[in-house]
């Protein structure tokens, strides 16, 4: 760069060129300048104190001036051109009040104080108000300073002590005065946020945690005690034993933070006042020195009590449901399109007609449906998989099962999607054996499946996300700062800087945008805790609902007011709980309906058991009466037709008390108790009677259980009953319990004749039986009871025999929740 024209600057006079001789752009423009042609005149003639003074500017690498008498001109060193700005090149030589005539009327007197014998000048971060380019964006306000400096003026004397220039050194701290000003609103803003801010926040110093400062939410969390300048143990001691003071200390001895999700806290709102519990999501951030040292802690926590309840209401609601899908006899199916997994519970397994661990996948599931229902079937979960339908799946079909021919089966399910609604990641639902009703509901389920069609399309449930900060700024509403869980829960990226009609087009018509101006306009905060809006995230237009707060900041400009955003989705939250209003309602209405249907079978029941049995006993008691009569005439032929009528009497009157107790079991329960079942076991073996030469040997580890005595009674009562009866003199029956992850698995077992593996699921069936009555007494009832109780308790019973190897029922018993947790 050429700094000086030296084809039209006079070549300097050996005094200039000895007195600016060196390196520097100033330099080279002092030996260049024509010194004759300015009021100093030529260097040769200037004072000796001044050439010495302008020699030790120019070595100076801090911003120097010399306002030279008898006129004020200036020669400055290469520092003091950046305090020059543009006025440069064009001040070297030039009178001072010219060059700096807008600050003239403000050092004028300063000079006067010096020639008048006064002290120099110094001053710190002086304001200036001057004519430079750029300066004027620094000015608050048109007038107001846009310059600082901080300078020394201090007079240059030659030997007679006459002033013959003034020595200006000059520091400029513009720069540092703005980023001041600017950090000083920047805190005031920050401190405005802290105090708004809709959740807890607090911060504690050093080891004792003392607390330092308390939002006005945590200080009301806390009953709006005295906290700040005490520690945490002495200003909630309360908290002391819940663990708390430990998590604070282990993140100031490791400078780790830790973040608490869904903790419970129980505080007092005074000290005498009995501790309310709260369920806050929490963290304690550590506050680091610029040396790496933990000089406190930074503590900020939300409110999730209502949220979290409400979840757990609906967990227990779903338990409800899972009980009454077991009273009601309903299977589940859960199927994952993309791995092809599928799941059957154990009833759906049942209903199906698929043993319980069979392998099982979709097409196992086709070729169990009876071929002309296979492709309808099919048909329904393709379209309820197709992102372009409603989701939604309900149909009938029929099964081929092995031990109970053709069934109707009625299922019914749901798909779930991805983000995008592109895929079906999801498909569940229900199965219920519907054979008995198929007929008579033929025309309802038409009408249902055409109800169905019209209904309203359910929204996809969306993960539980965190609380939303946001600022909007501006009468416009511009997003001027966002949250990382904003960004990542709102799915508007380069939403920053952008105004909030043009973020949220989608908000239009939902009344949010003259909301937001209201809030804006009168000050006034707006709170809604079940807000539903669509919104468009990542593309994807989604109708949603928000715990919204949205509160003004306070501002001195009125066209630039700070509204703070608040917000937690709770669209999962909502769509649960409507759900779970629906299933309530059809539970309600099915426990009426189950319970109607109860009351009439137990009356039929006893009408059955009394009108059958009274004919019976008038037919034993006139047989008995007859052989009495007539005993001196019977022959020894007659004697045993009397017995074996008798006996069909006796055994008849036992078939109906055995299809009395089939049609109760499973229906009716009893309170549940802590049952020793080797005693049990001992009482069975003295209510049975077995003949002498048989044993009944209860091995070593028999469980205490906790459930209902009179359904585990009969079950043992009738696996051992049927060993001592069907296997034969001198059988040996044992009995053996070990426990496994879904309950008590008991084993039943005999050295008796056996039996064929075709006739294993046979005998549960009701009045079933492989020997002979007249052989061997029975109903063919027991073992249907057995069945029919073990299921209904959850479990499941399974026969292992072969013929000449003896039998073992094995039956699964669950464990009762008491028990699992040592209560009782």
């Amino acid at each position: 760069m050429q700094l000086i024209d030296h084809h039209t600057a006079p070549a300097p006079t050996p005094a200039a060129a000895a007195l600016f001789a060196g390196e520097g752009e100033m330099r080279a423009r002092c030996r260049a300048m024509d010194w004759a042609a300015t009021p100093l005149g030529p260097v040769e003639s200037w004072p000796a104190a001044l050439r010495w003074t302008v020699r030790t500017a120019m070595d100076s690498p801090f911003p120097i001036n010399l306002w030279c008498e008898p006129e004020l001109v200036l020669i400055y060193n290469d520092g003091y051109r950046h305090v020059l700005g543009d006025k440069h090149p064009g001040s070297l030589g030039r009178r001072g009040t010219e060059v700096w005539r807008e600050i003239w009327p403000e050092i004028a007197p300063m000079f006067e104080q010096i020639r008048g014998g006064g002290p120099p000048i110094y001053a710190d971060d002086a304001p200036f108000v001057i004519e430079r380019a750029g300066a004027e964006n620094n000015a608050a306000a048109p007038g107001e300073p846009n310059a600082w400096f901080t300078f020394a003026l201090s007079p240059v004397r030659d030997d007679q002590g006459g002033i013959v220039a003034y020595l200006n050194v000059v520091s400029e701290t513009t720069a540092r005065i703005m980023a001041e000003r600017q950090l000083q609103a920047e805190r005031g803003r920050l401190a405005e946020i802290f105090e708004r801010a809709p959740a807890f926040i607090a911060t504690l110093r050093g080891p004792d945690h003392v607390f330092e400062t308390a939002n006005p939410l945590y200080k009301q969390l806390v009953g709006h005690r005295d906290v700040i300048g005490k520690p945490v143990r002495e200003a909630l001691p309360e908290v002391v034993e819940q663990g708390f003071i430990g998590l604070l200390d282990g993140v100031y001895q490791t400078g780790e933070a830790f973040v608490g999700t869904e903790a419970n806290i129980l505080l007092q709102s005074t000290p005498d006042a009995q501790p309310v519990e709260h369920i806050l999501n929490f963290t304690y951030q550590p506050i680091t020195e610029t040396n790496g040292s933990i000089s406190g802690i930074f503590v900020h926590a939300v409110d999730v009590s209502e949220q979290v309840r409400a979840r757990r209401r609906v967990e227990r609601l779903e338990e409800r449901l899972r009980l009454a899908l077991e009273s009601a006899d309903i299977g589940t199916w859960d199927f994952e399109p993309r791995s092809g997994r599928l799941i059957w519970d154990e009833r759906a397994r049942r209903i199906l007609g698929l043993p319980p661990h069979a392998p099982l996948d979709y097409g196992v599931f086709l070729e169990r449906l009876h071929p002309d229902d296979r492709d309808r079937a099919n048909a329904a979960v393709q379209a309820a998989l197709d992102p372009a339908g409603t989701g939604t799946y309900e149909t009938d079909y029929r099964v081929e099962t092995e031990t109970q021919g053709t069934r109707w089966i009625r299922a019914s399910g749901k798909a779930f999607f991805d983000a995008e609604g592109t895929e079906a990641v999801r498909f569940a639902g229900t199965v219920i054996d519907v054979t008995e009703r198929t007929v008579a509901e033929a025309e309802r389920e038409k009408l249902l499946r055409e109800a169905q069609t019209q209904r309203a399309r359910l929204s996809q449930i969306f993960t539980e996300a965190p609380a939303v900060m946001a600022l909007y700024t501006g009468r416009d509403h511009v997003v001027s700062l966002v949250n990382p869980t904003w960004e990542k829960t709102v799915g508007k990226p380069g939403a920053l800087g952008r105004p909030f009609r043009e973020v949220f087009p989608e908000f239009a018509g939902t009344g949010l945008f003259e909301a937001l101006d209201h809030t804006y306009d009168t000050g006034e905060p707006f709170v809604d805790p079940e807000v539903n809006v669509p919104l468009e995230r990542w593309g994807v237009l989604e109708d949603t609902w928000w715990n919204l707060v949205w509160r003004p900041l306070e501002s001195d400009d009125p066209d630039r007011r700070d509204i703070l955003v608040h917000a937690v989705e709770v669209t999962t939250q909502v769509r649960a709980r409507r759900e779970v209003e629906q299933k309530a309602e059809e539970l309600a209405r099915l426990a009426r309906a189950l319970e109607v249907s109860n009351r009439e079978l137990d009356q039929f029941a006893y009408v059955a058991s009394h009108d059958l049995k009274a004919p019976l006993r008038g037919i034993a008691n006139l047989s008995q009466w007859i052989e009495d009569d007539l005993a001196d005439r019977f022959t020894e032929e007659a004697h045993q037709h009397m017995r074996l009528l008798r006996g069909r009497v006796h055994r008849m009157e036992a078939l109906i008390d055995g299809i009395l107790q089939y049609s109760r079991a499973g229906r009716t329960h009893e309170a549940p108790e802590r049952i020793d079942t080797a005693a049990l076991l001992d009482e069975v073996a003295d209510l049975i009677a077995p003949p002498e030469g048989t044993r009944i040997v209860a091995h070593p580890g028999m469980p205490v259980v906790y459930t209902e005595r009179t359904p585990l009674q009969q079950v043992f009562m009738n696996l051992v009953s049927n060993a001592v009866k069907y296997g034969g003199p001198g059988v040996q029956v044992d009995v053996s319990a070990e426990r496994d992850e879904d309950g008590h698995h008991f084993v039943v077992r005999d050295n008796g004749p056996g039996i064929a593996p075709e006739y294993h699921e046979r005998i549960f069936a009701i009045f079933q039986t492989l020997a002979a009555r007249d052989k061997v007494e029975g109903t063919g009832i027991g073992l249907s009871i057995v069945k029919k109780m073990v299921e209904s308790r959850g479990g499941r019973v399974w026969l292992e025999s072969a013929p000449g190897q003896g039998a073992a029922f094995h039956f699964l018993w669950p464990a009762q929740p008491a028990e699992e947790t040592g209560e009782g």
